[in-house]
C-alpha cells in the first residue's frame, strides 16, 4: 500500500509539470520524457482490505430424525479384509460427531461410507434419500481451478442457476465480497480459498455437514469465525480434526476409530489426550 501511494504521489507531481508546460515548445522535449516516464511505471496493484472474517452457513429444511446411520457394518474396498468391522453410528440433524484418533485408522473412511460413498459388506446403511451432503476434505482447495475467479468458480459448478446475483451474495456470507470474489483465486490467501471452497458446497443447503481437517490453511481469526458459523448451523456435523480447540468448541459426542473399530468413546479431549501421551510412553 506504500509503494503503491509513492508511486500514485509521483505520477501526480509528474503530471502537473506536463500540464504546467505542455504548450511551451522549449520545454517539449522534458515533457515528452515525462510522459514516457509514467508510462513505463509499473504501479503496484490496489490493495483490497480482507473483511471481517465470516462464515454463514444456511440452514437446510427438516427431513425427518432418521438421515443417515450405520449399523453392524463392515467397510473397506474391494473383496479383501474390511478396514472397520461392526460399526455402528448414527447422523441427524442435531448431530455433534468429532470422529478422533490415529492418522491412517479409517476415519476418512468412515465418512465415505456414511455418506455412500464407499460400499459395506456387511450390516445395513441407512441413508435419507432427500438428504444432501456437503463435504469438505483437507485437500478441497487443490480441486479449485485457480484461474477462475470465485464467482466464476461457482458459476461453473451451478451453470444453470439464475440470478448470477445470488451466487454472489452466497460467497459473501463466506467473507468473499467485493473485489475479493473477482479477483482470480491464485491471489487468493488459502484461507480465502478454503472460504471459497465453504461457499461451494453449501449453496445446496446441505443437511449434513462433513468436514475433514477443516482448519488447515485457517489462522485464529478464522477458525473462531467458523466455530461461530458451524455453532449457529442447523443441520448434522460430522468433524475430523486433530484441533483440540476447534473440537471442543463443536462436537458433544467422540467416536474413537482405532484398531478396526469405532466406538463411542467414554470421556472428552483432555482424557484421550492423556490416554495418547501415555501409550506413547511420554
Amino acid at each position: 500500500m506504500k509503494q503503491r501511494e509513492n508511486q500514485l504521489d509521483k505520477i501526480e507531481h509528474i503530471e502537473k509539470f506536463i500540464n504546467k508546460f505542455k504548450a511551451n515548445a522549449k520545454r517539449a522535449t522534458m515533457v515528452q520524457s515525462r510522459v514516457k516516464a509514467i508510462e513505463r511505471m509499473d504501479v503496484a496493484d490496489d490493495v483490497f482490505q480482507d473483511p471481517d472474517v465470516c462464515f454463514n452457513f444456511p440452514d437446510p429444511e427438516d427431513i425427518g430424525a432418521s438421515v443417515m446411520r450405520l449399523d453392524e457394518a463392515n467397510i473397506g474396498y474391494g473383496e479383501g479384509e474390511p478396514i472397520l468391522r461392526q460399526v455402528n453410528i448414527n447422523v441427524d440433524l442435531d448431530t455433534r460427531i468429532a470422529l478422533i484418533g490415529p492418522n491412517g485408522a479409517g476415519k476418512s473412511t468412515v465418512v465415505k461410507a456414511l455418506c455412500g460413498k464407499l460400499d459395506i459388506s456387511e450390516g445395513t446403511r441407512t441413508l435419507n434419500g432427500k438428504c444432501r451432503v456437503g463435504i469438505f476434505t483437507q485437500h478441497h482447495t487443490d480441486n479449485l481451478d485457480l484461474k477462475l475467479t470465485a464467482l466464476e468458480a461457482m458459476i461453473k459448478k451451478f451453470p444453470d442457476f439464475k440470478p448470477v446475483e445470488a451466487l454472489r451474495a452466497h460467497l459473501g456470507s463466506f467473507g468473499m465480497t467485493g473485489q475479493l470474489a473477482l479477483r482470480p483465486m491464485y491471489l487468493l490467501s488459502g484461507g480465502q480459498k478454503s472460504r471459497v471452497s465453504f461457499a461451494m458446497i453449501t449453496f445446496e443447503k446441505p443437511h449434513v455437514l462433513m468436514l475433514d481437517e477443516p482448519t488447515n490453511h485457517l489462522d485464529y481469526d478464522a477458525i473462531n469465525a467458523l466455530i461461530v458459523g458451524l455453532n449457529n448451523f442447523g443441520g448434522g456435523l460430522v468433524v475430523v480434526s486433530h484441533d483440540e480447540y476447534f473440537l471442543s468448541a463443536l462436537c458433544d459426542k467422540l467416536y474413537l476409530v482405532q484398531n478396526g473399530r469405532v466406538k463411542a468413546y467414554n470421556g472428552d479431549l483432555k482424557d484421550y489426550r492423556k490416554m495418547v501421551t501415555k501409550e506413547l510412553g511420554y
